[in-house]
């Protein structure tokens, strides 16, 4: 449960997780630059908007998401962009997700995903403005049902 949408954490350590996390495995002898591409890819404004629609939106504006709920968030996966280029926006995108800065992760998400397609950056912007509408009317809803 967040206000910001789900995130994907790589757990390279192995550490267990409780139970208001939920855990994904990857396919056996998946390459580590995929899974990340998929980290970033949740982070699009492609994939919070599948997320808001597939999710549970509770009384505090926060979005939930059921493992089979989440299983249903749709993701774009472009097999273009080379290992180095996924690396360095993952790091870049960690580094702001721990700062606290989840718009500007999602941008850099959009940019590193769209680029492999023509006027990439145009449809970011579509989907990012798209994104802030439907959160805007998750949160607006939980004002309007509480008075």
């Amino acid at each position: 449960m967040n206000h910001h949408g789900p995130r994907l954490v790589l757990n390279s350590l192995g550490l267990n997780c409780t139970n208001t996390i939920h855990r994904v495995y990857f396919r056996e002898h998946m390459p580590d630059e995929q899974k990340k591409l998929v980290a970033i890819s949740l982070l699009t404004s492609f994939s919070q908007i599948s997320a808001e629609f597939v999710g549970r939106r509770y009384g505090s504006g926060v979005l939930k998401h059921e493992p089979r709920e989440a299983e249903k968030i749709a993701l774009f996966l472009p097999q273009v962009i080379s290992r180095e280029m996924i690396e360095d926006y993952y790091l870049e995108i960690d580094t702001l997700l721990r700062q606290g800065k989840h718009d500007e992760a999602s941008a850099k998400a959009d940019e590193v995903v769209f680029s492999s397609l023509t006027n990439g950056a145009y449809k970011a912007n579509v989907l990012a403005l798209a994104l802030c509408k439907v959160r805007e009317l998750r949160k607006t809803n939980r004002h309007r049902l509480g008075g």
